[in-house]
């Protein structure tokens, strides 16, 4: 997949490419922890095993490169609810935002799920997190569950 303008792209990854994925996912950490929530998101989640998910038949890893220096990644994997499929993790390096890898990004999870045979793709948005929740609705995505939370300290 590439865009019109020929200089964003996505690929696959390959076990070449886990130290790009360490490097930008140790990024999405940082950003994520800031926002409301996401200190509690990232606690929840287990540390990808790069190897593991690039390997899997459950799982699949994107790249999105500008001039093929890779700046960005999503990870979509089988849901365990039959049918559907999570964009569990996409990130676009704060420079390369807005230039169109996103969308590209999105757009090969979708077939991804697609391919699977699946009838939903779910992605995640953090509240306040505005930019990320346009993101997906420009992309066709539509809240369907909103988690609350009290905490009891």
């Amino acid at each position: 997949m590439t865009s019109s303008a020929g200089q964003e792209s996505v690929r696959l990854a390959s076990h070449a490419d886990v130290a790009n994925l360490k490097r930008l996912r140790h990024e999405h950490v940082a950003e994520t922890v800031q926002l409301r929530g996401g200190a509690l998101l990232e606690a929840e989640l287990p540390v990808p095993d790069w190897v593991a998910l690039i390997a899997g038949s459950d799982s699949c890893v994107w790249l999105g490169c500008l001039d093929s220096v890779v700046v960005a990644y999503a990870l979509v994997q089988r849901s365990e609810v039959a049918g559907l499929a999570r964009i569990a993790e996409l990130f676009v390096e704060h420079a390369a935002r807005s230039v169109g890898i996103g969308e590209l990004l999105r757009g090969a999870c979708v077939t991804t799920a697609r391919d699977w045979g699946c009838s939903g793709l779910d992605a995640f948005a953090l509240p306040g997190a505005r930019e990320t929740k346009n993101f997906f609705e420009a992309g066709g995505f539509k809240a369907r569950l909103l988690v609350v939370h009290r905490s009891l300290d």
